[in-house]
């Protein structure tokens, strides 16, 4: 139960942040999911590897998140943070794994459309987000987690977010 509780609100968070500036819309474009100049041994840009961001206490939560550019790990760097801070008797480890942007795109129709396998997290760019959302959408509705944050956040990018 914690376990989606807590997946719920960071993927509010996540939905938040994408509608207020996207992981990086200069990468978006190119489809080549884009390479950060810098290099971290906690993320992968090849997809083989994630790395676990937050508490090292077997205890924690851990969290499975999928993004398509190496910036979205910075984003959960601070955002876990954050959580502990707030929550300190509420440890949580994000695995964070960086495919490249179409690999990342398919690999989550796959495992969206087999029922396993998905991420609980999950950065979808804008341009590919009506693709999940054809027929029986398998994406959890945010709306009420969202809720919270919409003065926060350009009504028309969480418009691009929405579905019916």
């Amino acid at each position: 139960m914690f376990k989606r509780k807590l997946s719920d609100l960071l993927a509010g968070l996540l939905m938040a942040r994408a509608a207020m500036s996207g992981c990086n819309s200069s990468q978006t474009s190119s489809g080549d999911g884009g390479t950060s100049s810098e290099s971290s041994s906690s993320s992968s840009s090849s997809g083989t590897e994630g790395g676990y961001i937050g508490s090292g206490d077997p205890s924690a939560t851990t969290l499975e998140h999928w993004a398509f550019t190496e910036l979205c790990k910075t984003f959960y760097d601070n955002m876990v943070t954050q959580w502990h801070t707030d929550n300190p008797d509420r440890l949580i480890r994000v695995n964070v794994n960086v495919l490249p942007y179409d690999d990342m795109h398919n690999k989550l129709q796959i495992a969206l459309n087999s029922g396993t396998g998905a991420p609980d997290t999950v950065d979808i760019e804008v341009s590919k987000f009506s693709n999940f959302t054809e027929g029986d959408v398998q994406l959890m509705d945010m709306t009420s987690y969202a809720e919270p944050y919409k003065e926060f956040v350009v009504q028309s990018r969480l418009g691009l977010f929405s579905h019916d």
